[in-house]
């Protein structure tokens, strides 16, 4: 402080001390509303009644208050209140005793501010309120319910508000009604209450706007005592509602989503503001800008499992396998924020994590019937469980390893991380993904389970497996005791894509009735696709739950995987073709997604050691996929070639990929079973070496296939069928006439009937072994879409264009050709059948090696499809 003068005779405030004893004055500014005032006396005189006396003071010179007055005769405090912060106040020091100071007259003096004894945590999360049972990406018109908590861990405040700005035109609409007070399991607050009315000064909450064409404002006054105009209190170990034995309570409201697809809006911002009651200093704590995007996930491919997850740590996400000496607890992972802890009665508790494979204290327990609570379960209550890597049931998963035994089959012992969340919305798990392609879909997946099914802990602390009395848990729905549940939001490069929904404990029949060996693990996946030059990124899964009292779960299987086309080549992965025959192959590609767009051609001529781009076709192609029955398919095919030995053993393949450049890089796909062994006979029967026509025709439903051929040494024709286009069935042999090389035709009726999309080819079969040739594959449906469709387009094409064109009825078709430009280079007429049609037609002899539009005109529809020139 200020010391004023040291003789002072100055007039005291009368009640404390003499008029005429020496005094000496400071001053000191407030810096808390409740700081200490200590006293030890040095030197002053305390004989008899004598005694030091400290005396404190407001006010100015002209007028001073008296607030505390104490005398001492060796030292002591006084403790003060409510003092206003950056006021000064002053401090006299005097004797009782009408006496001169001496040197001796000593003492020392201090004036201490309280250290705070409170702790207040917050952290921001939402649900998918539409989304909420199954989990999704946020899409247009999905409600959110933004959840602001707050929790006290430890001394008093005061003054508690909560506010928050919903911005025009930032992607989120409020939604009116939903301002309210929730427990950490969800439940309004106060319970049996209703959500706060939007209006201001009848409530302790309101919003204000809509998000839209003006800012929405949201408010809520909280604590005991709230009211619509001020905050109230909240004591850490006895307000209202508490979580983990604290005071614990969360601000939502709910929103709607009216951003477009692509739209980055921020669910951050916002705040608590309340006041220490031990200092009186207001604190902010205000929320990061935590964003999430609009996102409509694709459909997950159905053949993701086959293709390579880049999850390149953690044993690809599946947290390895025990081995040596088999012990349960496995070292602490590298990717989360969370703290490691081994297994324990009591551990890991909120905010640690193990990595496990039995989440029973002690490892050797497998009984999974125990019943609950029990000691030999963490806390007495979580599940005993196995990891989920490699499990013959996909949603049982593995049981709880013995380490008594080797690992096996039975026995396998695989780990998983088991997370004991809390309010704390923090990283869970996070990987950088370093080798992805670009322009690629991924499905990103884990496999999660809640683990406990007793673990809920009511507003009022109530436990979930409480015996009874006055105090009852309310759980959540009918039988559901696990509290607050599991939910887990995943972020690309910071930006929220997808949440798990809440993940309920699941139990048999959803009736939580807490029997382990029915808990099942569920499966949580979107798709993602990455732009036209990413190759990296990080990859988190977060908590995004608030509160603890359940929130215990368990995750393994961690993927990003994409999918990969199918390829079925023609001919057969090893024909035999005779000296100077006609080599023909083509390869029809299905995909799920149609982002595969470029391919090449490439031929081995060391047996598949070193690939080059096969010569007659060295360049990028590109595909011109057609939507069927939701998959992507074309049918491309190589530069006819002719048999001779110097091509013997010669093999060709094609490789695709999702950009030009993935070509020639990790990021192409091929498969060493879609390759073609060239293996060329000294001397055989000539294969035929047109098939002039084919088509398929309905005729009440069922397939007339008609075909026209020019015929040397064929045996015979064999028809396929097929469902989906790649895995074909005979049904039927037709034999040949044996004209000699003349020119004939032949018919085959398919006895089945055909429902849905049927496929069909033909396989030529020759006197020779092993030696055959198939047609082109066409298709019908019964299913009108009215739409024409096209397939087997020979793309790019040398003086011919060549396809299939599916009609729905018999009309006539204009075709036209044109340049890039748009210049018109050919326009021809034909009718077609409804069903399949062959389509020939000779191009332009002057046209140059390049790109041209090819146009399909028809009443029914219209097919645009880029071709290139050779």
């Amino acid at each position: 402080g200020t010391l004023f003068n040291s003789t002072s005779s100055g007039t005291p405030v009368s009640g404390c001390g003499l008029s005429t004893a020496a005094d000496v004055w400071y001053s000191f500014t407030a810096q808390t509303v409740f700081p200490t005032i200590t006293f030890t006396n040095g030197g002053i005189p305390v004989g008899g009644s004598n005694r030091a006396s400290v005396q404190i003071l407001s006010g100015t010179c002209a007028g001073l208050s008296q607030l505390y007055c104490s005398n001492f005769s060796a030292s002591g405090s006084i403790n003060t209140a409510n003092l206003t912060i950056g006021a000064i106040y002053y401090i006299r020091v005097f004797s009782n005793q009408s006496t001169t100071p001496t040197s001796a007259w000593t003492f020392n003096l201090c004036v201490v501010d309280p250290t705070s004894t409170v702790v207040a945590e917050t952290s921001k999360s939402y649900i998918n309120v539409t989304k909420n049972n199954g989990g999704g990406t946020i899409d247009v018109g999905d409600v959110l319910e933004i959840r602001s908590t707050i929790y006290l861990s430890a001394g008093t405040i005061d003054s508690l508000s909560f506010q928050d700005t919903l911005k025009a035109g930032a992607g989120f609409t409020y939604q009116s009604g939903t301002v309210a007070l929730r427990t950490n399991e969800g439940k309004i607050y106060p319970i049996g209450s209703s959500a706060y009315t939007d209006a201001t000064g009848d409530d302790a909450g309101f919003g204000i706007g809509t998000g839209v064409g003006t800012d929405a404002f949201i408010k809520i006054n909280m604590g005991t005592g709230a009211t619509a105009t001020v905050g109230g209190q909240a004591v850490a170990t006895t307000s209202l509602p508490r979580g983990s034995g604290r005071y614990l309570v969360i601000a939502t409201y709910r929103v709607i989503v009216n951003g477009v697809e692509g739209t980055r809006i921020n669910f951050g911002g916002g705040s608590f503001r309340y006041r220490n009651s031990a200092t009186g200093v207001f604190s902010t704590a205000t929320f990061s800008r935590d964003s999430l995007i609009v996102y409509a996930s694709p459909t997950s491919c159905p053949n993701a499992v086959s293709a390579t997850n880049v999850i390149g740590d953690e044993s690809n996400g599946t947290f390895g396998t025990a081995t040596g000496t088999n012990q349960q607890n496995r070292t602490a992972s590298p990717n989360t924020s969370y703290i490691y802890r081994s297994f324990a009665t009591n551990n890991p508790q909120d905010n640690f994590y193990g990595v496990v494979n039995n989440t029973a204290p002690a490892g050797t327990t497998v009984n999974q019937t125990l019943g609950k609570p029990n000691a030999l379960r963490v806390f007495n209550v979580w599940d005993v469980s196995g990891d989920h890597t490699g499990a013959t049931d996909q949603n049982k998963g593995n049981p709880p390893c013995n380490s008594s035994l080797p690992v096996s089959a039975t026995n396998p012992c695989g780990y998983m991380m088991v997370i004991n969340s809390s309010y704390r919305t923090d990283t869970a798990f996070q990987f950088n993904v370093a080798n992805a392609c670009p322009n690629m879909y991924y499905e990103v997946s884990a496999w999660f389970k809640n683990v406990c099914y007793k673990c809920g802990a009511d507003f009022d602390g109530t436990g979930s497996f409480y015996g009874g009395g006055d105090n009852i848990y309310l759980p959540t729905g009918t039988g559901d005791s696990s509290g607050v549940k599991p939910n887990i939001a995943i972020k690309v490069n910071n930006l929220d894509y997808y949440s798990t929904g809440d993940l309920q404990y699941q139990g048999l029949g959803g009736t939580q009735n807490g029997s382990d060996t029915l808990n099942n693990w569920v499966k949580r996946a979107f798709v993602y696709k990455t732009d036209s030059v990413t190759t990296s990124f990080t990859l988190t899964l977060r908590n995004n739950a608030p509160g603890a009292g359940g929130n215990d779960w368990a995750i393994d299987d961690i993927s990003f995987k994409t999918c990969s086309p199918t390829l079925n080549i023609t001919p057969s992965r090893s024909p035999t073709y005779c000296q100077n025959g006609q080599v023909d192959m083509s390869v029809q590609v299905a995909s799920y997604y149609n982002t595969y767009l470029y391919y090449r051609w490439e031929r081995s001529t060391d047996g598949g050691n070193t690939w080059s781009a096969a010569p007659e076709l060295p360049g990028i192609q590109t595909f011109t996929y057609t939507n069927i029955s939701g998959e992507f398919r074309d049918t491309v095919s190589y530069p006819s070639i002719i048999a001779t030995s110097a091509i013997n053993g010669y093999k060709y393949r094609i490789k695709l990929a999702t950009t030009s450049a993935g070509l020639s890089s990790s990021c192409s796909v091929f498969n060493t079973d879609d390759e073609i062994l060239i293996t060329v006979a000294p001397s055989c029967p000539v294969l035929p070496n047109e098939l002039l026509k084919f088509n398929v025709q309905l005729h009440n439903e069922q397939s007339l296939l008609t075909w026209n051929v020019k015929e040397d040494n064929v045996r015979g024709y064999e028809i396929e069928r097929s469902t989906d286009g790649v895995s074909f069935s005979y049904i039927g042999f037709v034999n040949a006439k044996g004209l000699g090389g003349a020119e004939t035709g032949y018919s085959f009726t398919d006895p089945l009937t055909v429902t849905g999309k049927t496929f069909y080819r033909l396989k030529i079969i020759t006197p020779l072994v092993n030696a055959a040739k198939y047609s082109n594959i066409l298709s019908v449906t019964v299913t009108r879409n009215n739409n024409l469709e096209i397939s087997n387009l020979v793309n790019p094409f040398q003086t011919k264009v060549n396809f299939q064109l599916n009609a729905f009825k018999n009309e006539q078709v204009e075709l036209q050709l044109t340049d890039a430009l748009g210049h018109p280079l050919l326009n021809k007429k034909i009718t077609v059948s409804k069903g399949s049609n062959a389509v020939s037609f000779e191009a332009p002899a002057h046209l140059q090696r390049g790109s041209y539009l090819l146009r399909i005109v028809a009443t029914s529809g219209s097919i645009y499809k880029i071709i290139q020139k050779l």
